[in-house]
């Protein structure tokens, strides 16, 4: 299958990335699969390096288009260091996808297990649901055997509880497991690539150091290279200085005594004329070095192949200076040469017509003053010792200048060194300001992925913490859920266990108060009978209390005494004692109303009877409650909760003659 352009490319830099054994993981899974879609290798192909890769070694100096193919290949190892960036950023999007694919499988498997934990649970439920109206169907038949049912049950329960804890503890093993591997695989990842990124890092500073090596070799070679035509210029320089200063010295000795203080004023003013001109000078240079200096940095701070055109137009342009300033003081000592020859030329015709007018002027003296020859001897002692002065001064001021030559040949041999090394000092600073720009970006970069990498792994851990907090919140709920359920199975069971008790004491009272009301029935007719045999004995009482009272009127009667102040005899009874009337009192009618005619204390003793007392009975209230006990039961607190739980049980289980309802 034919590949596109892009593929091409690609295809083409994995080959020789291959045949020079720098490939890492994603690169060889892509140069694998251009393989796979390209086929067979052609002749046309790239075919892979043969034996040792040799670089060659580094250029002298640099090169404008050098540097241009250096930039270019820069470029181009930026685009596959940006490419194999992209893949390796498509494995890790690839992995991602494939880590949330899993993740979701896991969710539908969870999912899954989880519905068919309800559909358990549901078929549980209603086992259970069944099992218990069955057990309520069959309590009322036997005890025995719905406790035997309840027991199987809660055996089936703890069965089926334990064997749900022991599968969701073997779910919560095996996550922990997969999240551990995650984990791991995970760890190995950023461990391959950072072992990756380091390898490649010192394989840049590698290449990086070679380069600023030969940079610095190159650099040296040029300023030995200009430090010795700098050296030749001078020592040609310093010769003609020398020869024309001989040659200056030899015509100086000639010149007369006013030529000497005028040429030494002339000297004097001409040196405060070239320290002026060499401290503007240096001035000057000083200015254009800081400004070499300012756009250098300022060149630094621009795109890398910015920098480098620029770099290159600069030592171009810093040669043409220097080239032009070479020119310009050639033509500087040439002038002055120029300069100094005919000033040497006037002054040696002008010493010579000086000297024939001395000689014509001596020769007239000569003829006219014989008499003053002493005088012309003393004067031409006078003149010797002037010129001996004059020659000591030319000497002097001719030893001044060549040293004044001298330091400036050395001055300006120390500035173009100085120069030099300034150039060469940029040169380094823009290179090492490239080198740590590079390296900073370099350094951004992979902070950005270490970043990302971190992130990618806070995410999948925060994931999967989640995650188990969300099973641990579950997992709580449903034990939570089972708890509640089991507490609110067991608190129904109670009530339906109290709730019998309660129907059972109400229909044993039921039983009691119908054994009671047939006893009081009973206990009523035996009253019945006794009052009407105690009415008898009363009425055949009173009709022998009323036959005695008649007996004893009569005899009173026959009896009765004249005197009005005499006391009848006292009556008396049947045994001989006084009788009493026997009246029948309020009391005795109350006992006779109620049934207690016993208690009676104004009785007959023959009309007492000998029966039983009845016990007192505590009966218990039902009248309306009081007020604090039903604010008790109505807010249920306390002891009043019991009580209303006990209420509500007995409420609608009263008779018709004792209605429970009431209270």
């Amino acid at each position: 299958m034919a590949l596109t352009g892009p593929e091409k490319a690609m295809y083409n830099f994995l080959i020789k990335r291959e045949a020079a054994g720098n490939l890492n993981a994603s690169q060889k899974t892509a140069l694998d699969a251009l393989k796979a879609k390209v086929g067979p290798a052609s002749p046309s192909s790239p075919q892979p390096l043969k034996g040792k890769v040799v670089t060659a070694p580094p250029p002298p100096a640099p090169d404008a288009a050098k540097q241009a193919a250096a930039a270019k290949a820069a470029a181009a190892k930026k685009a596959a260091d940006a490419k194999a960036a992209k893949d390796r950023a498509d494995a890790v999007a690839a992995q991602k996808a494939k880590s949330a694919a899993d993740a979701r499988a896991a969710a539908a498997k969870k999912a899954a297990e989880l519905e068919a934990k309800k559909k358990k649970d549901a078929a549980l439920a209603k086992a259970k649901a069944d099992a218990e109206a069955k057990r309520l169907a069959e309590a009322k038949k036997a005890e025995a055997l719905a406790a035997a049912a309840k027991k199987k049950q809660e055996e089936e329960k703890a069965k089926a509880l334990a064997a749900a804890k022991a599968k969701a503890r073997a779910d919560a093993e095996r996550r922990e497991k997969e999240a551990l591997a995650k984990k791991q695989a995970a760890d190995a990842a950023a461990a391959k690539l950072k072992a990756e990124a380091l390898a490649k890092e010192q394989r840049e500073k590698a290449a990086a150091a070679a380069k600023l090596k030969a940079e610095k070799d190159a650099a040296a070679a040029l300023a030995k290279k200009r430090a010795a035509e700098a050296a030749a210029r001078e020592k040609a320089r310093l010769k003609e200085e020398a020869d024309a200063k001989a040659k200056k010295e030899a015509e100086a000795r000639a010149r007369a005594a006013a030529e000497a203080k005028r040429k030494a004023d002339e000297l004097a003013s001409k040196r405060r004329a070239e320290e002026e001109a060499a401290a503007a000078a240096a001035r000057k240079r000083a200015d254009e070095a800081a400004k070499e200096r300012a756009r250098v940095e300022a060149e630094a701070k621009a795109k890398k192949l910015a920098q480098e055109r620029a770099a290159a137009e600069e030592a171009k342009r810093k040669e043409t200076e220097r080239i032009e300033r070479e020119r310009v003081a050639a033509a500087k000592r040439a002038e002055e040469q120029a300069a100094a020859a005919k000033r040497a030329e006037e002054q040696a015709a002008k010493a010579e017509r000086e000297r024939l007018a001395r000689e014509k002027a001596a020769r007239e003296i000569k003829e006219r003053m014989k008499r003053e020859a002493e005088e012309r001897e003393r004067k031409a002692a006078a003149a010797r010792a002037a010129e001996e002065q004059r020659r000591v001064a030319a000497e002097r001021a001719a030893a001044e200048e060549k040293r004044v030559a001298a330091e400036r040949a050395e001055r300006a041999r120390l500035e173009e060194a100085q120069l030099a090394e300034e150039r060469a000092e940029a040169d380094l600073r823009a290179q090492r300001d490239r080198e740590q720009q590079e390296h900073a970006a370099r350094r951004a970069r992979e902070e950005v992925e270490a970043r990302e990498a971190a992130a990618r792994l806070n995410a999948e851990r925060e994931a999967q913490r989640r995650e188990a907090a969300e099973e641990a919140a579950r997992k709580k709920a449903e034990i939570a859920a089972q708890r509640k359920k089991e507490a609110s199975e067991k608190k129904k069971r109670e009530a339906e266990e109290k709730a019998r008790a309660i129907e059972e004491s109400a229909r044993q009272k039921r039983a009691d108060d119908e054994r009671r009301k047939q006893e009081a029935a009973a206990a009523a007719e035996r009253d019945a009978a006794a009052r009407a045999a105690e009415e008898e004995e009363a009425r055949k009482a009173e009709e022998a209390q009323e036959a005695l009272a008649k007996a004893a009127a009569a005899e009173a009667a026959k009896n009765k005494p004249t005197s009005p102040r005499a006391k009848p005899p006292p009556r008396r009874a049947a045994g001989g004692a006084a009788a009493k009337p026997v009246v029948a009192s309020m009391s005795r009618k109350r006992a006779r109303d109620s049934g207690a005619d016993d208690d009676d204390a104004d009785a007959a003793p023959a009309a007492r009877t000998t029966k039983p007392r009845l016990k007192k009975v505590k009966v218990e209230r039902t009248g309306p409650l009081r007020r604090s006990t039903r604010e008790g039961i109505k807010k249920k607190k306390g002891f009043y909760s019991q009580r209303a739980m006990e209420l509500e049980a007995w409420k609608g289980t009263g008779t018709k003659d004792d209605p429970y309802d009431a209270r």
